[in-house]
């Protein structure tokens, strides 16, 4: 399925994995011994996974039921208050405090099954499931439930997964979610980067107006280039062209620097994208 990853170990980011089953608390399997042969024995079993599957998968003794996303969850009220959420939820003085029923009013879009069933599973066992393709869905989750270790993980595993294909990713998600430290090792990425980046169409295309003038605001006079400041002019007149013709696959000179004079003249306010 994926790497196990303890608490306190190093997320590599040249693994090849695309998925991480994170343990979120101390081990709970294995065989533990202070060393004297002759004092008892201690050994841990693997109640989480028994747990997860009756409690959680099966919905054994389920005494509260979740709405949420058109789908369904019959849950654990105890479980469920480790989230603040549902700790303020169920133990403060609301008028649906003690209902067995609940529907969550999802507002942010960034929330999706996939992302909520794993939030909730992980309350049931000692692992977190993050992927590249929903850690959106998970943190965003996390987020409204406010489950603190979940974010806590999903902060660390945001450094790993930095690279062309998902610095963008990275840079909304901390900035969406307030992982600042994050935010600014991202931007501090980009800045190193940005000039190599730039040379690929696809990037540009993804890169919005707000990021663009985010980047090149925070980079100020430390951005690197390959040669030296005409590079970085070259970059923001393509990206300027493909705001226009997104559908290109190739940039055509004539018409970029057509396009760039267009947008001067009409007022488009470059000085704010350009950082200058």
């Amino acid at each position: 399925m994926g790497s196990v990853l303890g608490k306190d170990e190093d997320l590599d980011s040249s693994s090849s994995s695309s998925t991480f089953i994170d343990p979120i608390g101390p081990s709970t399997s294995g065989y533990v011994s202070d060393g004297d042969d002759n004092a008892a024995k201690v050994f841990k079993l693997d109640t989480p996974r028994y747990v997860h599957q009756k409690l959680f998968l099966e919905s054994k003794n389920s005494d509260v039921v979740i709405n949420a996303l058109g789908n369904t969850w019959r849950l654990h009220k105890v479980y469920l208050e480790q989230c603040e959420y549902f700790r303020a939820l169920f133990q403060g003085n609301w008028s649906d405090s003690h209902e067995n029923e609940y529907t969550l009013e999802v507002i942010d879009t960034n929330i999706c099954f996939t992302g909520l069933n794993n939030v909730f599973a992980s309350l049931y066992n000692n692992e977190i499931e993050i992927d590249r393709e929903h850690i959106a869905g998970v943190v965003a989750s996390a987020a409204m439930l406010n489950l603190t270790s979940v974010l806590t993980r999903c902060s660390d595993l945001l450094s790993s997964y930095l690279s062309e294909d998902n610095v963008l990713l990275c840079l909304k998600l901390a900035d969406t979610y307030g992982f600042s430290e994050k935010l600014n090792e991202a931007l501090e990425f980009m800045k190193r980067n940005l000039w190599r980046y730039c040379l690929n169409i696809q990037f540009l295309k993804k890169l919005s107006l707000y990021w663009c003038s985010k980047i090149l605001s925070a980079a100020s006079d430390t951005l690197c280039v390959k040669e030296n400041e005409m590079d970085l002019y070259v970059a923001i007149r393509n990206w300027i062209y493909l705001q226009n013709f997104p559908e290109d696959t190739e940039i055509n000179e004539k018409r970029c620097a057509i396009s760039s004079v267009a947008m001067i003249m009409t007022g488009w306010n470059t000085s704010m994208c350009c950082g200058i």
